[in-house]
Formats: C-alpha cells, structure tokens, sequence
C-alpha cells in the first residue's frame, strides 16, 4: 500500500504530474487535464481542512458503509465513476496554474503529516487514521493519473 506521507511516494506522484501537458488527453472520462488537475487540488484542499464540503447526513449514515468500502479498499477505483458535485470544477484556470496548484497542494498536504490528517474529518466517512487519509489520497490521485497515462 503505497502512503502518500512517503517522500518517496510524493516525489514520484510530482513526477508524474511534471510529465502532464496541456494537451494531455484522458484514457477514459469527461475532464480535461486542467479539470483534472482542479478537480485533485480541490480534493486536498477539502481534505487538508481549507474547504468544507455538506453531505445531508441521511445520505451519511445510509452510504457509510458502502462509501467506507469503496474509498479505502485496494480495489482501484472504477473508471467513469460518478464526482460529487463539490468536485467538480466547469472551469478550471490555465494549465500551468492548476498543475501548480496541485504540486503545492500536495506537497503541503504530504509535509503536514499524520497528525493533521488525523484531525480533519471526511465528509463522509468521519475521523479517519493517518494510514487511512495517506492511501485514499494517493489512491484518488493515482487514480487520476492513470486517466492520463502517467
């Protein structure tokens, strides 16, 4: 299980953003790459606690377990899956900002550490282990990546 909290891991994720173009095209899905690159920052800035996402708490308790299941399974996850509406991102700025946006983003996310993955709470799942925050980040990216071959 690769943790995102790694150095090595964060400087091979970096890596594979650095080798992203603005015409890079997806291997399955809707977004552009700028999307993309948008659509991952947002979810590090959720997730580093910048942002607040709300999720009717119905649909929290009923989609819990199945929600929990997907996430942090090592099952990748399926290609042309549904993004929540808090993630999408119509317009996205220039390729060059968003691309690094999405290094910055990660990169403080990574150097922050267990301790405050450990203190923000997913909108779906609730508190989570550092473990558990490190691998649905980089399995959410990764991901992504791969949508664009690299």
């Amino acid at each position: 299980m690769k943790l995102i909290f790694d150095p090595d891991t964060l400087n091979s994720l970096v890596n594979r953003i650095d080798n992203l173009n603005a015409s890079s095209n997806p291997l399955w899905g809707k977004m552009s790459v700028n999307q993309m690159l948008a659509h991952c920052s947002l979810t590090f800035e959720y997730n580093n606690g910048q942002r607040q996402a709300k999720v009717r708490p119905i649909l929290r308790f009923l989609l819990r377990p199945t929600m929990r299941k997907t996430i942090l399974s090592k099952k990748p996850y399926k290609k042309n899956g549904p993004t929540a509406p808090y993630f999408k991102v119509p317009n996205p700025e220039s390729f060059e900002l968003e691309k690094t946006r999405l290094i910055t983003n990660l990169t403080q996310y990574s150097k922050n550490g267990p301790p405050k993955a450990e203190a923000i709470e997913h909108v779906w799942l609730g508190h989570l282990s550092a473990e558990d925050w490190s691998w649905l980040m980089f399995k959410h990216l990764n991901h992504h990546l791969e949508q664009f071959n690299v």
